[in-house]
């Protein structure tokens, strides 16, 4: 499956969004918004993944497909709800522990969405969570403002993730 992806050469301006659902999006709706939902995922991973890395696109994509990875649309409800964002995420296990975790791999917003509108979504994941047998959820991001706002819906720092590069 070839992905040819064309990023707009101006941003668009933001907009203060104050209200945001959260749908999750199927496999047919994947094939369907594909391009989109893999700019919100390049987007969110703050640089880790990049669309020129066509490997990597095509197992994310492998892995929407086959639903080992899930994507959430955050859209601005109306007639014709809007896209501002989107969450990618797995369930993991812990290997030690064997403890289950929704691990969120990527968060974007493309707009402002106010505190209230981020609070609003808090439980369809932990619902999602708990439907998948999970313990916790757990990000990984290297965005302050979604640190930011992970800690505001109760998300503590646990953990510190060290890197070393060795290519």
């Amino acid at each position: 499956m070839s992905v040819a992806l064309k990023e707009s050469p101006r941003k668009p301006s933001l907009v203060r969004v104050d209200n945001i659902i959260a749908k999750l999006v199927n496999p047919v709706q994947i094939s369907l918004y594909q391009n989109a939902i893999l700019m919100a995922i390049v987007a969110g991973t703050g640089g880790v993944l990049t669309m020129s890395d066509t490997a990597s696109i095509q197992r994310v994509l492998q892995m929407l497909h086959n639903g080992t990875l899930h994507f959430w649309a955050f859209l601005a409800p109306g007639d014709r709800p809007a896209l501002v964002g989107g969450m990618s995420a797995h369930v993991s296990e812990d290997v030690f522990g064997h403890a289950r975790a929704l691990t969120i791999l990527s968060f974007y917003a493309a707009q402002v969405v106010t505190m209230e509108a981020w609070k609003s979504l808090g439980s369809e994941f932990v619902q999602f969570a708990r439907n998948h047998e999970c313990s916790r959820i757990v990000g990984i991001t290297n965005n302050p403002r979604v640190v930011k706002v992970a800690e505001q819906l109760g998300f503590t720092q646990d953990r510190v993730i060290m890197v070393k590069e060795v290519s």
